[in-house]
């Protein structure tokens, strides 16, 4: 998809980051955050890996995205640096996602302001975000949602915009991880969801594979079964 397709996404998320609590937060610390849509191009039809909010470095200047990427996201994984943790997701993609969509994966947030810290994302700031997202989902035509942020999943939650959700339990080094899917339902727009650990988390390869197993057991029948 072109930016032209997204021209009218730009200006509303302007009109929307200009009215936030995190612009005034930002301008009383004399920084200069702004928003962005995506990191990658979007092709309609494919995954689309959805975090809460972008961050943001100290001191650092970030100017308001005006352009849709031409990068994919498996090209971001080629590079060092680009994707920081997420290279660790890799191998996972590539066992649970069709081969086909590894290409045409895309990535956004559901939050478009950034901050230093995603506490700094207050309510107020994520219902200007939901026509915004929801805007997104209608020209990006994701055939399916993955999280790895556990801050998106209790927001999606309390805000009841999941429906019919289902968990499973991960052990984590201390305490447990919520893997989990659902559907998005978002101002009449369905899609698919799936909660997975982030790649930073303390849990084990073979937790995680759970995780995974969980979410997609008709790749890995064996591995869903045993989930519990």
């Amino acid at each position: 998809m072109t930016s032209t397709e997204f021209s009218d996404l730009f200006a509303r998320t302007k009109e929307a980051f200009d009215r936030s609590h995190v612009k005034a937060i930002a301008e009383a610390e004399g920084e200069q955050w702004h928003y962005s849509i995506c990191s990658t191009r979007i092709v309609p039809g494919s995954a689309l890996i959805v975090g809460f909010n972008w961050g943001a470095q100290s001191e650092a200047r970030y100017d308001p995205q005006c352009k849709i990427p031409e990068k994919t996201f498996s090209t971001l994984l080629k590079e060092p640096g680009e994707l920081g943790s997420f290279i660790r997701i890799k191998k996972y993609l590539e066992t649970y996602l069709p081969r086909t969509e590894l290409d045409n994966i895309g990535q956004t947030n559901y939050c478009f302001f950034r901050s230093r810290i995603d506490s700094q994302i207050k309510p107020s700031d994520l219902e200007l975000c939901k026509p915004l997202f929801s805007r997104f989902l209608e020209l990006a035509q994701p055939s399916t949602l993955l999280s790895f942020s556990s801050r998106l999943r209790d927001y999606l939650l309390s805000a009841c915009l999941l429906i019919d959700p289902e968990w499973t339990d991960v052990p984590l080094r201390k305490g447990v991880f919520k893997a989990g899917k659902g559907k998005l339902n978002l101002q009449e727009r369905q899609v698919p969801i799936f909660f997975l650990p982030h790649p930073n988390y303390p849990i084990k390869q073979e937790a995680r594979r759970r995780a995974w197993g969980y979410c997609f057991p008709d790749v890995h029948p064996v591995l869903a079964t045993n989930t519990g």
